[in-house]
């Protein structure tokens, strides 16, 4: 797996593509995924589309359950 970076504001658009990336370089389709961190298919399906703000807590879950890293930077503007 190549490391990838995104940077900038991100919203729920972004954080649904970044978790379909992330399903892609394991190979698992949505429902799989959704079995594997204990969500319901159409919560993911929502957060993938980008029509939830949910989508944090899941990349939350998907990170740890398959070992990968995610940076969150804030900073006051």
């Amino acid at each position: 797996m190549s490391k990838k970076y995104v940077e900038g504001n991100l919203n729920s658009e972004d954080v649904g593509l970044i978790i379909k990336e992330i399903r892609g370089w394991i190979g698992i389709n949505q429902e799989g995924l959704a079995n594997a961190v204990g969500v319901k298919l159409t919560t993911l399906q929502e957060v993938e589309e980008g029509r939830t703000a949910h989508g944090y807590n899941i990349l939350s879950k998907v990170t740890t359950k398959y070992n990968l890293k995610a940076r969150i930077k804030i900073e006051q503007i």
